[in-house]
């Protein structure tokens, strides 16, 4: 009797432990929401050999429900999970509505994981034409030198003459020359120094050049 009863026991526990192993690990009924998940954009190479580049935020977050057991879901998270936009499509400048697919870690087997929810479903991205331009660079000479000195603004040399920048075409055209200011004040030998400039437009105000790429930082004036 105390046989039976012992094994009529053990039998439960079995079960139980089956019943449990089935809930909370090979359940596929289960859904998970991962949050702050960042898309990547494939094909940027693409576009720069079109002449195409993006000119919008590219630090996309999406959150998104998947179902699958709850053994795979856990060993997913907001990091191992990758989301992939392709520009490749892309042939000219303007605002675009690009989906993403979804890829999992290599321990999540083929058809496990179902997507069932993406927020937002899709990325904007803005592409503009990227065109290259060649800008003069101009010295204002600013202050009187020390008594018995002068300026002599007709004998400086630049280094270069000329800066080369590139961007979208928008900000490029805008771009009327790169601007150097040179502090003669008191000053008592020969100037030879490198200059940061700063890119203005035709009435010499700045422009937002967050977007332009220089061939140079500095010029030695």
């Amino acid at each position: 009797m105390k046989s039976k009863l012992g094994s009529i026991l053990i039998s439960l526990a079995v079960a139980f432990g089956l019943w449990l192993y089935v809930v909370t690990t090979v359940s596929t009924e289960q859904e998970r929401s991962f949050s702050n998940v960042q898309v990547m954009l494939e094909g940027e190479s693409i576009l720069r050999e079109r002449n195409l580049m993006i000119i919008s935020d590219t630090d996309f977050a999406v959150r998104v429900t998947l179902k699958g057991s709850r053994q795979d879901l856990n060993n997913l998270n907001s990091s191992n999970l990758t989301l992939i936009s392709n520009l490749s499509g892309i042939y000219d400048p303007g605002e675009y509505r690009l989906g993403f697919s979804v890829g999992y870690p290599g321990n999540i087997p083929s058809g496990a994981v179902t997507v069932m929810n993406k927020e937002p479903s899709y990325v904007k991205v803005v592409v503009a034409e990227k065109i290259s331009r060649n800008i003069p660079v101009l010295v204002e000479y600013e202050g009187n030198a020390a008594d018995g000195f002068i300026v002599d603004k007709v004998n400086a040399v630049l280094e270069q003459e000329y800066v080369t920048i590139t961007g979208p075409r928008e900000t490029v055209e805008a771009i009327d020359h790169a601007y150097i200011k040179v502090d003669c004040a008191e000053s008592t030998q020969t100037i030879m120094e490198s200059y940061r400039f700063e890119l203005r437009d035709a009435e010499s105000q700045p422009v937002d050049a967050a977007m332009i790429t220089t061939n140079t930082e500095q010029i030695r004036v």
